[in-house]
């Protein structure tokens, strides 16, 4: 008997280690009904937030719990072993992120998770043009964006905290980005070499207050993320080389267009053209005494807005570089030209065309391709962007003048 009392406790021992190692693990212990389910919220780079976010726990829609994250960027709540889904509420009514709630699930055996935030667009939107097309624009800050596009091109503003080196990037299979330069002169061509969907440009501590324009050409509506990241200090360049300041080489006088005289501008698919220096320093066409050569100062031509306009607006300039792509020198236009706005006729906003304006104009339009058909830079295309290729590279510098007809 008591051989079988004996056998019949050494079962019952197996049979309870058995049943332990099932409902507890190797512990051998039972799973407690409860559990701590903890949620860190990040951003895109990893760092934690410490207050402002509140994590919600609910299940079939319906709200359990709440805890605000902890000063690790985490929120613990103790509840029921089972299934809850998480949601993020933010104590600052400004606050605007987006999160990925597709695998935000906790349960028996997940009990902790994180959430990676991805800042939304800030500020106030603007209204941007490029040429006669009205544009919107949104602010957007350093770090991971979410930004939602629709088809064609959409713009983003920037504006650095910071001094340094910013890499912006976008995925090259969502949409084509591009950096477009500043708000008041947007440009319609990426100004910066774009790698891999990604453009870097080095913002010094002059330049912290400009406001720098981006944008991602969509095929569809669709979303991503915008990320602006700095890389470090600002690059030394070629535009922290001094300026060359061009001055005018002539003495300036006030001028006057006589009443009633007719302006005709040049063909520009003509073959070629002779103008002549005279002795009063003006250009005149075929000889020293034929009709006088004047340039559009103040208003604009048919091809591009008024120097004036573009000297309000950005640096008027050219940077040199020798046939190895050496930096030589850069100048600037803008003193010289603001000499001959102050001089030219106020109404009808001309100046005759002098060895100083016939200059910049060429330095100007050589650097930019204004009328190199191969480049980003072409002023002569109609509205929906077609090139006019019968204009005449060599005198198409003319757009910006006209004669007095005799």
């Amino acid at each position: 008997m008591k051989k079988i009392i004996a056998i019949l406790c050494a079962l019952l021992c197996i049979c309870s280690l058995v049943s332990g190692c099932k409902t507890g693990g190797n512990t051998g212990e039972t799973l407690s009904p409860n559990a701590d389910y903890s949620v860190t919220v990040t951003d895109a780079n990893g760092n934690v937030f410490t207050s402002g976010v509140i994590v919600q726990y609910l299940q079939n829609g319906q709200q359990i719990a709440m805890q605000p994250v902890n000063n690790t960027g985490t929120a613990v709540k103790n509840l029921p072993r089972g299934s809850y889904t998480v949601e993020l509420m933010f104590t600052d009514s400004n606050a605007a992120y987006y999160y990925d709630k597709a695998e935000l699930t906790l349960s028996a055996e997940k009990t902790q998770l994180s959430v990676s935030l991805k800042q939304m667009p800030v500020g106030t939107s603007q209204n941007l043009h490029v040429g006669s097309q009205a544009y919107q624009a949104y602010f957007v800050k350093s770090g991971a964006t979410w930004v939602t596009l629709k088809p064609g091109m959409n713009y983003f503003l920037f504006s650095a905290e910071k001094a340094g080196t910013y890499k912006i990037s976008a995925p090259a299979d969502v949409a084509e980005l591009g950096y477009y330069g500043m708000p008041h002169f947007v440009q319609q061509q990426s100004a910066l070499e774009v790698v891999d969907n990604t453009v870097t440009i080095s913002i010094k501590e002059s330049m912290l207050e400009g406001i720098y324009v981006f944008g991602l050409n969509a095929a569809a509506d669709t979303s991503c993320t915008l990320t602006i990241e700095r890389t470090g200090d600002p690059q030394w360049g070629v535009e922290d080389e001094p300026w060359t300041v061009y001055k005018p080489t002539v003495e300036l006088n006030p001028y006057t267009l006589s009443a009633g005289v007719k302006l005709t501008d040049f063909d520009l698919t003509a073959s070629s053209y002779n103008l002549v220096l005279g002795s009063d320093g003006f250009y005149h066409l075929n000889d020293a005494n034929g009709p006088l050569v004047v340039v559009y100062l103040g208003v604009s031509s048919k091809y591009l807005d008024s120097f004036q306009t573009i000297a309000d607006k950005s640096s008027i300039s050219k940077y040199f570089y020798d046939e190895n792509g050496n930096f030589l020198k850069k100048e600037s236009y803008n003193e010289c030209l603001l000499s001959y706005f102050e001089v030219m006729d106020p109404d009808a906003g001309v100046y005759p065309l002098t060895e100083d304006l016939k200059y910049i104009i060429q330095q100007r339009g050589d650097y930019y391709g204004w009328w190199d058909s191969a480049s980003k830079g072409y002023i002569f295309v109609d509205s929906q962007g077609t090139p006019d290729v019968t204009i005449n590279p060599d005198v198409a510098w003319l757009f910006a003048c006209a004669y007095i007809a005799q």
